[in-house]
């Protein structure tokens, strides 16, 4: 996949967050543009797909998710700001797609932190990591 005449490869990840508390909670996520390795040549692109993720779709190649393409290259396909409320013993679930400029090798791996209210997203490729401060997760009254 091709953008500005750069070549990247890709990963799609899909979330699932189950409030099982009493209270809603409301998940923030907003990811910066670039995000660098160590080497300023190895960098990525969080995208958050508008499309839905579901369930069903978790044994489906790239989970169900199609027109990767146009989820890089065009913003109408792109959610600018995750903001959702999760009530009680409900659940949400969101892609994360992320595409890869890098001449790194081995698998990709990330996943979601918490320190306190604030979200953090991890991801590794090789021996390589990147944390990134990416939103929050607040119980709401």
């Amino acid at each position: 996949m091709y953008k500005n005449g750069k070549k990247y490869g890709y990963v799609v990840f899909w979330t699932r967050i189950l409030n099982q508390s009493a209270t809603p909670l409301e998940i923030r996520a907003k990811f910066p543009e670039i995000t660098h390795f160590k080497s300023p040549e190895s960098y990525i692109h969080i995208i958050l797909p508008k499309e839905p993720m579901h369930i069903e779709k978790v044994q489906l190649y790239d989970y169900g998710l199609k027109n990767l393409e146009s989820i890089f290259n065009l913003t109408t396909n792109q959610l600018p700001v995750l903001q959702e409320k999760i009530n009680p013993k409900e659940e949400y679930l969101f892609y994360i797609t992320v595409f890869i400029h890098t001449e790194l090798r081995g698998a990709a791996r990330a996943k979601f932190e918490l320190k306190g209210q604030d979200l953090i997203y991890k991801i590794s490729m090789g021996s390589d990591t990147t944390v990134i401060p990416c939103g929050s997760i607040a119980f709401k009254k």
